[in-house]
């Protein structure tokens, strides 16, 4: 991905890293939708209760999405790393070991507030180690490992209505503390004297694909 030996030393493990965080993420967002009916049989939901209970991962990301910057600015972006991790571990665990309704609904909250975290610092270390001109192509590959997790996440629900709940999701928590333990083993980069932002003038190419975006929806 970079031209220069020193510079692909530099960004392979955080490239890898970054992966590793997206991948495992989008499969417990998009692990739900094989268990939705199980749950609401379970539980006796409503198809309103139902439904809440499938948002309640993007209510999560989407209240610590502006937060989650604040959060990587002051604990630095491996602090925010790990931390993200381990609280998608540990939700994802309370989620396959959950006796009751609110119990779910916390932990799919929870699992989404750690992803709101993980993707901002993961995506936020990437770009400071990356060489300017292929930072967009590193965040491709953190975007593409992510569309893979999203696509094995139903085979994951899948595996969870077949093998019990408690055993499969217990099991890729612990697989979510492994890369916790591996950001903290990762070296951080050096202080830059904090994030910055600047307004930047969208391209053609990007306009066109919000565009197409919003009018397909």
């Amino acid at each position: 991905m970079v031209t220069t030996p020193g510079a692909r030393a530099a960004v392979l493990p955080v490239l890898l890293l970054a992966c590793a965080v997206t991948f495992t993420e989008t499969i417990f967002y998009s692990a739900l939708a094989p268990l939705l009916p199980w749950f609401a049989e379970r539980f006796d939901l409503s198809k309103t209760a139902a439904g809440l209970l499938s948002a309640s991962y993007a209510i999560g990301a989407l209240l610590t999405a502006l937060p989650s910057i604040l959060v990587a600015r002051r604990l630095g972006v491996r602090a925010t790393v790990v931390a993200a991790m381990l609280v998608i571990a540990f939700a994802s665990i309370a989620f396959g070991l959950a006796a009751e309704p609110w119990i779910a609904f916390a932990a799919r909250f929870g699992q989404g507030a750690g992803s709101a975290l993980a993707w901002t610092a993961a995506l936020a270390w990437l770009t400071t180690v990356a060489p300017r001109a292929r930072r967009g192509e590193a965040i491709g590959y953190a975007l593409g490992a992510a569309f893979a997790g999203a696509l094995l996440g139903p085979v994951l629900g899948a595996a969870a209505e077949a093998l019990g709940l408690a055993r499969v999701f217990v099991t890729v928590g612990a697989l979510a503390a492994l890369v916790a333990v591996w950001a903290a083993t990762t070296p951080a980069p050096a202080a830059t004297g904090g994030m910055r932002t600047a307004f930047v003038r969208p391209d053609r190419a990007l306009l066109l694909s919000v565009w197409v975006i919003a009018l397909a929806g």
